[in-house]
């Protein structure tokens, strides 16, 4: 099995995010990279985005076809005000965990590596959180 392209990957990744969001009661809002959203001026929010590493051939032979091994992370910056604490970060960060670690996509594409959690230093009057989803995935191209 493979992924088509980045968009795919990208499209099955953050369904997979939005489902587990989903079961946050009043969860926070998101912006992904991929969209032109601006982030919330006040309160906490998500901010998602997916960046891509090494690429290497899986197969030989001529050019169509051939898989390709790439590797990718799912980064999730959660933000809160600073002054409430972390619990609401840690409940939100806890969802996140549970969705991505010793799992792999539906359809098997996707293989979830490496799941680890950072929390930053506050930026302005913002606690950030970061949670870091490392992937592999096979292409065609």
């Amino acid at each position: 099995m493979s992924v088509a392209n980045i968009t795919e990957l990208r499209d099955i990744v953050y369904g997979q995010f939005k489902t587990a969001w989903g079961t946050i009661s009043s969860a926070p809002p998101v912006i992904y990279d991929d969209k032109e959203e601006s982030a919330p001026t006040e309160g906490p929010y998500a901010d998602v985005s997916i960046r891509h590493g090494a690429s290497d051939a899986a197969s030989i032979g001529s050019r169509s076809g051939r898989l390709w091994r790439s590797e990718a992370s799912l980064i999730v910056d959660i933000y809160d005000d600073v002054g409430r604490g972390r619990d609401h970060a840690d409940v939100w960060t806890a969802v996140v965990q549970v969705a991505f670690r010793g799992k792999h996509s539906p359809t098997g594409d996707i293989w979830y590596r490496s799941v680890r959690v950072a929390e930053l230093n506050p930026s302005g009057s913002r606690s950030k959180t970061r949670v870091v989803v490392d992937l592999e995935y096979t292409e065609t191209i």
